[in-house]
């Protein structure tokens, strides 16, 4: 007796990449809406010195403390190559870690 006819699973419309995105992209227009009353109120009340420090504290406490600029170490960058224009001169750039490679 051959072994049964088993049918291959009903195809999926969503996965979880695309649950994802859709979530993502019904959050989208709440938080640019949020984030532009908040500067409508930092505008009309002039408190830019404030609201700069919050954003820098929120980067701060997402990424940490960056380990380059002002209280860093230097960035160790490298040119790769430059394109000059009539308005600018363009150039690609490779920075570099702290460590030497053997």
């Amino acid at each position: 007796m051959p072994p049964p006819k088993i049918s291959s699973p009903i195809p999926t419309r969503n996965d979880l990449r695309s649950m994802v995105t859709e979530h993502q992209l019904d959050r989208i227009p709440k938080n640019l809406s949020d984030a532009d009353a908040r500067r409508e109120r930092v505008f009309h009340r002039s408190d830019w010195k404030a609201y700069v420090v919050f954003i820098r504290q929120h980067i701060r406490e997402v990424f940490g403390e960056m380990l380059f600029g002002k209280d860093g170490s230097p960035l160790n960058t490298r040119l790769v190559s430059a394109f000059e224009t009539r308005h600018c001169r363009i150039e690609n750039v490779l920075f570099g870690c702290n460590e030497r490679r053997n």
